[in-house]
């Protein structure tokens, strides 16, 4: 009895010790039994619950959750879908009184999929169910932030274009439209039945009624090739039923008798054509009429530096005969002589048919310049280069770089040189210009005048070899010898195929030749031309002021050009001037870079050397104003003499290397002025005399065309 006791009681303490335990679990225990009971989806593409509170073991718990990915899945449990499947992290921590406990769950937020995109940007286009004007089909078709491209398919594209292009036709026409959309690598077809309602072809009717022609004519007659009625435009073709006496685009050739001619005019528009008939009777010309009718046709340009092809055949089977008032300066024939200047020569050509002639006299000017070679046409070696329509060269569709090599050209005997080009660049598209010479029979290696971009800082560095070296941009002949012949060579460059190609207007090079004169006519030149060009001081400009008189000359010749950058700088001159400077010099006075630099906002402009006073008033009076380079040393006392067009009163000061714009000159009888825009001088504008102008001239000029 005794031991049963015994054990009861024992049996009692162990029970009463294991209800102690449980009544008694501490804080972290609890947390921790909670934790274990708590799970989540491993992924979801709809809001997650996340409990603020929980309730265990009838304590009241606070949890807190944090996010890894707040815009994909909030801590309040908001899901955003992404297109792509996000894994997220959430962490959420445990408080009861003091204790915590955190637990972290790694989910995944599905993605919406290229088909939820496709399909949701499918339901955005909307159709017509009929149209009888053109429709837009969109190219790109988005939803939300995601786009699709659109490729469209017509069944009928002659009625209907794959872009929406209404092909008008005399009935109504049904027609099938799809758009296949892709996005990424998935794509999603759709159709449409479409009603394009037929055109309504009186308006038709009323633009070939809009078309006369005279009953009789002598002369050609003009054949309009489309006409424009209401807000439409309608092509015409013609045929001739006697196409020997009047062509089908209108010329007339004089029958021997009265002739009777049908013009059928069809006229087109989309799938619909009509044609309407006009009887015309020719009447024979007289030979003086076929003789006026000739040469009111007939033109030559009024200058020439090149050999002309000179017409000797003509309409009505006149012929035609040259003479030349110089055949030194041009040949009967259209080719020009060995002369070096600028020449008038008159031109007489004679027309004769039959027995009968006529005469027509035509003035000329010759120009043959040896010190100057410009190469506008690029006839030389192409690579990965090509001619634009507008005759400049660009880089080749689908080509990152480019060299076109001009060919090896003999000029008279030059101790120094300076090539230039005109190019539209930019920093993404660039040009570097080569040159080479031939000194005793053997060619130099090529030098080179840097890689050139606009806004780019461009750099050109000094260059000596054994033949010739690069001073700054004068090309130099080395050990008192002389060149006899040059070659250059341009590479464009860009850097992707997006980008746009530079493009290059032409190639010029100016040579310094012992003993060579350029002559010019001096009645081909008025007494008086005067340029208006805007004005700047370059000391306008802080800190560079006294250093930018070639970029303040830069910068009025593009201002006379009609070019404006007060939008970008008031002080219009600085912000050239950080454009043209030579970064590898550390100058703003390098030639070559301001003429480059002017062309780059698509101008012509190139380095030029001059060789006589009525060269110089030739350039002045047909082409433009320009910047000369002078040099006015103390040493030699040899200063810059002027008198202020804006006070009157005389002024001097010397200079070992200065630029100005040359606006005018003016030939009296009390002497030559030559008229300039010194930037150097305060009120800008001022006279010199021919003489003093010459003694600091370098007869070096930066030509914009």
């Amino acid at each position: 009895m005794k031991k049963t006791i015994w054990l009861f009681l024992a049996l009692f303490i162990l029970l009463f010790a294991g209800c102690s335990q449980e009544k008694n679990k501490s804080p972290e225990d609890i947390l921790e039994e909670l934790a274990n009971t708590i799970q989540l989806e491993d992924s979801t593409s709809t809001d997650v619950n996340l409990p603020t509170t929980y309730t265990h073991e009838g304590k009241e718990i606070t949890a807190l959750w944090e996010s890894s990915n707040e815009d994909v899945l909030s801590k309040e449990g908001k899901v955003t879908q992404e297109l792509e499947s996000q894994v997220v992290t959430l962490t959420l921590t445990l408080q009861l009184e003091e204790a915590t406990k955190t637990k972290t769950f790694e989910i995944v937020v599905l993605g919406k999929g290229n088909q939820f995109v496709l399909e949701n940007a499918m339901k955005t286009i909307e159709l017509p169910k009929e149209i009888s004007n053109d429709i837009t089909l969109p190219l790109i078709v988005s939803y939300e932030n995601y786009h699709c491209r659109a490729e469209w398919k017509s069944d009928k594209p002659n009625i209907l274009t794959d872009l929406g292009r209404i092909i008008p036709t005399a009935t109504d026409q049904t027609i099938t439209l799809s758009v296949r959309l892709t996005f990424q690598n998935d794509t999603l077809d759709k159709s449409w039945q479409i009603l394009v309602k037929a055109y309504d072809v009186t308006k038709i009717d009323a633009a070939l009624n809009q078309l006369t022609l005279p009953s009789e004519t002598d002369v050609d007659i003009t054949l309009p090739t489309s006409i424009t009625h209401q807000t439409d435009e309608y092509l015409v073709t013609w045929t001739s039923s006697h196409p020997d006496i009047i062509s089908e685009d209108g010329k007339v050739s004089s029958p021997n008798v009265e002739t009777q001619v049908t013009l059928k005019a069809t006229i087109q528009y989309g799938n619909i054509t009509k044609t309407k008939d006009f009887t015309i009777l020719v009447s024979p010309l007289s030979v003086n009429s076929k003789f006026n009718l000739v040469l009111d046709e007939f033109a030559l340009p009024s200058k020439i530096s090149s050999d002309i092809l000179l017409q000797t055949s003509f309409r009505y089977n006149i012929q035609g005969t040259w003479t030349s008032s110089d055949e030194s300066i041009l040949s009967p024939e259209g080719k020009l002589g060995s002369f070096t200047g600028a020449k008038s020569i008159t031109l007489i050509l004679t027309l004769t048919l039959g027995e009968e002639t006529m005469t027509k006299e035509f003035e000329l000017q010759a120009i043959h310049e040896q010190h100057m070679f410009l190469d506008r046409t690029f006839e030389g070696t192409k690579e990965n280069v090509m001619i634009n329509e507008n005759q400049k060269l660009v880089l080749e569709n689908g080509k990152l770089e480019g060299t076109y090599t001009t060919k090896e050209t003999t000029v008279p005997e030059f101790k120094e040189a300076v090539a230039s080009w005109a190019a539209v660049t930019s920093k993404t598209a660039t040009c570097e210009l080569f040159v080479r010479v031939k000194v005793d029979q053997t060619w130099s290696d090529y030098i080179t005048y840097g890689v050139w971009g606009l806004g780019l800082q461009n750099a050109c560095h000094n260059q000596n070899q054994s033949l010739i070296k690069l001073d700054t941009d004068e090309i130099m002949i080395l050990n008192n010898k002389r060149a006899t012949a040059f070659q250059m060579k341009i590479v464009l460059k860009r850097n992707a195929l997006t980008t746009p190609s530079p493009v290059v207007s032409l190639l010029a090079i100016t040579f310094d030749m012992p003993g060579y004169t350029f002559d010019v006519d001096h009645e081909l030149v008025p007494s008086k031309k005067l340029w208006e060009v805007p004005e700047l001081y370059q000391h306008d400009v802080p800190s560079i002021g006294s250093i930018i008189c070639s970029a303040t000359s830069s910068t009025m010749l593009l201002k006379f050009k009609g070019h404006n950058f007060s939008s970008l700088d008031p002080l219009e001159h600085e912000y050239i001037a950080a454009l043209v400077k030579d970064y590898g010099n550390d100058i703003y006075g390098n030639w070559v870079y301001n003429t480059v630099g002017m062309s780059s906002f698509d101008e012509v402009s190139y380095v030029k050397r001059f060789y006589s006073d009525y060269e110089t008033f030739y350039q002045l009076a047909f082409v433009g104003p320009f910047a000369a380079s002078i040099r006015a040393s103390k040493a030699d006392n040899n200063p810059v003499i002027y008198t202020s067009m804006k006070t009157g009163l005389d002024g001097q000061y010397t200079s070992n290397g200065h630029l100005i714009v040359v606006t005018g000159y003016e030939i009296t009888n009390n002497g030559t002025f030559i008229y300039i825009n010194d930037p150097n001088v305060k009120g800008v504008a001022i006279r010199m005399t021919l003489e003093n102008f010459k003694k600091v001239w370098r007869n070096v000029a930066y030509v914009i065309e």
